[in-house]
């Protein structure tokens, strides 16, 4: 029982010496022309599915430059 004590503390404090590092995804900004060739795609297809997943896609990129710490 003490052996497992003192191994549990051993490892907790062992995790405190580590250097985490925050890992955040790469946002590969679209071009002028893209956004607009895709806003205009957008309007001539009324899919609420494919609408649904730019909305999606909007919302992790926003995430993901928030991770980086860009705004």
């Amino acid at each position: 029982m003490r052996v497992s004590v003192l191994l549990l503390a051993v490892l907790a404090l062992a995790a405190c010496g580590v250097d985490q590092q925050r890992v955040c995804p790469l946002v590969v900004p679209w071009s002028a022309e893209d956004q607009n060739a895709l806003s205009r795609a957008l309007d001539a297809d009324k899919d609420p599915f494919i609408h649904r997943a730019v909305r999606e896609d909007a919302g992790y990129r926003a995430w993901a430059r928030g991770c980086q710490g860009a705004h």
